[in-house]
């Protein structure tokens, strides 16, 4: 399995923030429409900017459950994940 640390994640999430990428995650979100409540699971969620996503558009009163192999990854979307407006 592939090793992850904090500069992948760094350059992971630039990478994501591309607009090709950006695009294709918005097309995602749009495919998925979360409802506000709902309960998700983000399986495979890296650095965590579609689990950010999900939990804005599921609210408060739903629920986002990020999932990665790595550590690393994991990390890197917890220590995002207090920055994103719910």
């Amino acid at each position: 399995m592939l090793q992850f640390d904090a500069a992948t994640a760094r350059l992971l999430d630039d990478g994501y923030l591309g607009s090709d990428v950006a695009r294709r995650r918005l097309a995602n979100l749009a495919a998925l429409a979360p409802a506000p409540g709902e309960r998700i699971a983000d399986i495979g969620c890296g650095t965590g900017l579609l689990t950010r996503d999900l939990a804005r558009a599921v609210g408060e009163t739903g629920c986002i459950t990020a999932i990665d192999p790595s550590a690393e990854m994991r990390a890197a979307c917890e220590g995002a994940a207090p920055r994103a407006p719910m």
